[in-house]
């Protein structure tokens, strides 16, 4: 309980309760706004999943897109992401090729984020409040999306992008 003349960090440093107009306050907990959070949710649409019981962002990439690993991991360095270099293996008669993946730190706000990303059976949904923004649609096509160019004569030879979507129930 906070009375009015209560100081709380902000922006702005340490203000009595009474004068935050809107401000943001610390409050200790990490959570994510502005590039990271919407890198977050590119990634959450696309490759990204967080398991069951964890409060962890989880990926796995390529060993090609190492860079883009890296460069997801410095957007959610908040969120003290490790990297790790994955060894390729045989699966039967599939061979797995080498890959990176990146795990971060488990916070209260990724649980949060859990809960409206999963159902309670662990099917992917998308929130009704999801703000797409063009960096988060640009994340989720780097993970999901395709381009193809139509060779059909009635195409007129024009690129065509796709984004998979699979994992999505609804």
């Amino acid at each position: 309980v906070l009375t009015e003349d209560h100081l709380v960090l902000t922006a702005y440093g340490w203000v009595a309760v009474k004068d935050v107009q809107g401000e943001l306050i610390a409050t200790g907990h990490i959570a994510l706004a502005g590039v990271a959070e919407e890198v977050f949710t590119g990634t959450v649409l696309g490759d990204g999943s967080i398991p069951k019981g964890c409060a962890t962002l989880s990926l796995v990439h390529t060993e090609v897109s190492r860079d883009y690993v890296e460069l997801k991991a410095k957007a959610l360095r908040v969120l003290t992401p490790h990297i790790a270099r994955r060894e390729g293996y045989q699966s039967g008669s599939v061979r797995i090729k080498p890959q990176w993946s990146l795990r971060t730190q488990a916070t209260l706000w990724i649980r949060q984020q859990r809960a409206r990303w999963y159902t309670d059976d662990r099917r992917k949904v998308v929130p009704s409040d999801l703000n797409l923004t063009p960096l988060t649609i640009a994340v989720w096509f780097m993970d999901d999306g395709s381009t193809a160019f139509r060779t059909h004569e009635s195409a007129g030879h024009r690129p065509r992008s796709e984004l998979a979507v699979c994992c999505f129930t609804r």
